[in-house]
């Protein structure tokens, strides 16, 4: 078996024939072209082949991370893919390995057990997951939540036939308690105060958001360069994306960045959500943290959703729990791999600021 690094040159056919194998269409991720901005982010891609035949493929995208008072260039991977009669043959691991040769400061984030192993099988370091979040905006609607198909699997099996009762005892109770901790928390007073707020709808970020971004960077030890430019090529309006700023004598206070879906599959299907992938405030200003949590509250309230989605530890994950959110249980790894480097990303991650809108860690989160 092969594995180099992809050449548009001589390889173009192989991939559109991946291509149409996997994604059943003959688009890649592998060729991205550049962004209507002044970088472009696209990396190398590495291939696997086999009898001259790719059987699978990785891809990188260039972006800058900040590390201890540094913004440094790394890339991130994705596209992470090996045909099915190939997995657990060692292709994967072959497949980082040549990527860890080819570039200097490397990140991924994963969910699949299979590609977890061949990045930690290659030194890579795994040192925590992003921090996830949901506030129960309609808890009268939790009845359809505690569906017997949807407990079913968390019961144990003697009690998996009485799954009907179950889901009916478990909903109403349920509700009745998020509604007593929300008003706790004054929830209906933070939702008309966020509606009073001055954020505006804006399709791409400018240079003030850059402005931000100089001004609160070293009060991280750890997280990716949140630039207008790199952020717009990541999130697009065109792809449903939605951005807000909020702004004050001329400044920008805080943005969020977030989709609003409607699930008709998976998990949260005939559920309406409202995800935020990514926010930045200024950490001086007093009442930022509260205004952006508020807005974000008013969306929901606005959009009708039945939960609010939100990931990232550190400030946003604080200002989260003032305001109702609970915790759930993580999905998605974050990696990294710099050489002889790499063990300073363990020491750093627990102080780490990283959300969804890290490397493409958006996922089933981003707009369907």
């Amino acid at each position: 078996m092969e594995v180099r690094i992809y050449d548009s040159n001589r390889d173009a056919e192989l991939l559109r024939v991946f291509n149409e194998k996997v994604f059943g269409a003959s688009s890649s991720s592998s060729e991205n072209t550049a962004p209507a901005n002044p970088r472009s982010y696209a990396g190398p891609t590495v291939i696997a082949l086999e009898n001259g035949v790719i059987v699978g493929h990785l891809t990188s995208t260039r972006y800058d991370l900040w590390c201890e008072g540094q913004e440094i260039p790394a890339y991130w991977l994705s596209g992470f893919h090996v045909l099915p009669g190939l997995r657990g043959g060692g292709v994967g691991k072959k497949l980082v390995a040549c990527m860890n040769e080819a570039l200097p400061v490397l990140s991924a984030v994963v969910v699949v057990d299979a590609s977890l192993k061949a990045f930690q099988a290659n030194r890579w370091i795994y040192p925590g997951m992003i921090k996830e979040s949901i506030h129960v905006a309609k808890p009268e609607r939790l009845n359809r939540l505690f569906s017997p198909d949807r407990i079913e699997r968390f019961l144990p099996k003697p009690m998996k036939k009485h799954a009907q009762f179950w889901a009916r005892a478990l909903a109403l109770p349920c509700s009745v308690a998020i509604k007593t901790y929300k008003g706790c928390f004054g929830i209906s007073g933070k939702i008309a105060s966020g509606r009073k707020l001055d954020f505006q709808q804006v399709n791409t970020f400018d240079e003030s958001v850059d402005q931000l971004w100089e001004k609160v960077r070293n009060r991280f030890v750890l997280t990716h360069a949140r630039r207008a430019d790199y952020l717009n090529w990541m999130f697009p309006a065109e792809k449903n994306w939605r951005k807000a700023i909020h702004s004050k004598q001329g400044e920008v206070r805080s943005w969020v960045i977030y989709a609003v879906n409607d699930y008709t599959h998976g998990p949260l299907r005939g559920f309406k959500t409202l995800n935020v992938i990514d926010a930045l405030w200024d950490l001086e200003a007093p009442d930022e943290a509260s205004n952006v949590m508020n807005f974000i509250l008013s969306l929901g309230n606005s959009a009708d959703v039945d939960f609010i989605l939100i990931s990232g530890a550190d400030w946003l994950g604080r200002a989260a729990r003032r305001t109702a959110f609970l915790p759930i249980p993580p999905t998605v790894h974050v990696g990294f791999w710099s050489g002889d480097k790499t063990e300073t990303y363990t020491r750093l991650f627990k102080d780490s600021y990283i959300t969804r809108g890290y490397a493409d860690a958006a996922g089933n989160l981003g707009p369907l």
